[in-house]
């Protein structure tokens, strides 16, 4: 076989192209929404990042799931899955618009009173900081970017290690069988 016979048909680069097409476009009324409705582009904006990062890591989870247990059930969805969870790099390049966004998004507890009503407690004032909403992003970074190496660079598995489920033959133990052959004694 040829690296020929591994590409993906014509009809994919017109999709890729139609699909960049619509990322411009897009990418202007993006533009157009923070210059004229800041205050009702970036919770849009943060729903439908909080989308993609759960898709992206989601299919993280269950790939490291697929990974752990081992076995056949998850050949079909490994691909597709990797392939999302490669995304996860530029999910972190995409939060920076809400870490500029910070003031329309979290406004009340960025600008919440010192005392009196509405005021926060010790560790609100702590855990609603622009630092502390860095964090948790930076660290779902790191874990993209661990996984992104990882698979791309660490050891290749074209197929998965058979393992002994601990379970294996426990059906012959069970309560139903049991009681059925001590009922027949």
């Amino acid at each position: 076989m040829t690296a020929q016979d591994y590409r993906a048909p014509e009809s994919i680069d017109r999709i890729r192209q139609r699909a960049l097409f619509a990322g411009v476009i897009g990418l202007v009324i993006c533009a157009i929404g923070i210059v004229k409705a800041p205050d009702r582009f970036f919770p849009s904006y943060l729903l439908a990042f909080m989308f993609v990062l759960g898709l992206s890591l989601g299919s993280l989870g269950l790939l490291m799931l697929q990974h752990l247990t081992g076995g056949n059930w998850g050949i079909i969805i490994r691909r597709p899955l990797e392939s999302a969870t490669r995304v996860l790099a530029l999910v972190a390049v995409l939060f920076v618009p809400i870490f500029f966004g910070m003031k329309y998004l979290y406004a009340a507890w960025l600008t919440a009173p010192v005392s009196g009503e509405g005021a926060l407690s010790e560790f609100q004032r702590t855990y609603f900081t622009p630092t502390a909403s860095v964090s948790a992003p930076s660290c779902t970074s790191l874990s993209g970017a661990f996984s992104f190496f990882s698979s791309t660079f660490g050891p290749a598995s074209k197929t998965p290690t058979p393992r002994t489920s601990p379970f294996a033959g426990a059906s012959r133990y069970s309560p139903v069988r049991a009681s059925s052959s001590t009922s027949s004694q």
